[in-house]
């Protein structure tokens, strides 16, 4: 049965300190005890703050008395308060009463932070064991880029453009991109790259590089990162590889340069 437990003391009378009444707030001993009663002393009203109550009474048999009287009903247990819905997460259960429990889950490309199951704990304010959890965009895989080391034509100089124009993470989460380069070896002054923060040519430049010292790790502050290649397509070399990887905004950061 559902509901807290009300007990009314009708009468009480007991041998004083040698026959006593016990009470605890739910199934055994072993929780809250309510209060200890002896003699003739005893509120009017007892209150659990669960559907269950525990009774135990002592007595040394050596005295008789009148003993106890009590009447109890049951009274509406009040709810939790209904839990937050994540944002791009979707909540199950819909009762929210004593030891009713809620589960969470995220949508694709997003992880859960916190506790996937709550329960509404019993007390005298009702409350959840955990706050309700959050759905965080994936951290994107890192993902490699290559230039092309043999770049065919006349010699008249152009742009070749590679572009990462790729949504890392989940917009409203996003920190931008981290950039590593792996190997950089173009023609000095000839062949260079440069790296852009945002979808544009216009957009602010992170760093121009050419020939064959390793680049430092960049981070853009942009979901949108351009990498525009230039080559003057006079000598070959080995060109250059790099990785990038989305960064959200709970993720670790990284200098730039």
């Amino acid at each position: 049965m559902s509901g807290d437990r009300k007990i009314q003391v009708v009468s009480f009378v007991t041998e004083q300190n040698w026959d006593s009444l016990e009470v605890f707030d739910g199934a055994d001993n072993t929780v809250t005890m309510l209060g200890s009663f002896s003699g003739t002393t005893v509120p009017a009203l007892l209150n659990s703050t669960s559907n269950q109550l525990y009774l135990h009474f002592y007595s040394d048999i050596s005295v008789s008395a009148a003993g106890f009287h009590l009447e109890y009903k049951t009274v509406g247990l009040s709810s939790c308060p209904e839990p937050a819905v994540p944002s791009n997460g979707v909540k199950t259960g819909e009762r929210y009463l004593v030891n009713d429990v809620v589960s969470f889950q995220c949508e694709p490309g997003y992880a859960l932070q916190g506790h996937a199951h709550i329960s509404c704990m019993p007390g005298t304010v009702r409350r959840w064991n955990y706050p309700p959890p959050l759905c965080i965009g994936k951290r994107t895989p890192t993902s490699p880029v290559h230039s092309n080391p043999c770049l065919p034509g006349s010699g008249t100089s152009h742009w070749d453009q590679v572009q990462i124009q790729r949504k890392f993470g989940i917009p409203g989460l996003l920190k931008g991109a981290h950039i590593q380069f792996l190997n950089f070896s173009t023609e000095p002054n000839h062949d260079f790259i440069e790296i852009r923060n945002g979808p544009y040519e216009t957009s602010r430049m992170m760093g121009r590089f050419s020939g064959s010292e390793l680049p430092s790790a960049l981070l853009s502050t942009s979901h949108e990162t351009t990498v525009y290649f230039h080559s003057d397509h006079s000598q070959n070399r080995p060109g250059f590889k790099l990785e990038y990887q989305g960064e959200d905004r709970e993720g670790p950061s990284f200098p730039a340069s």
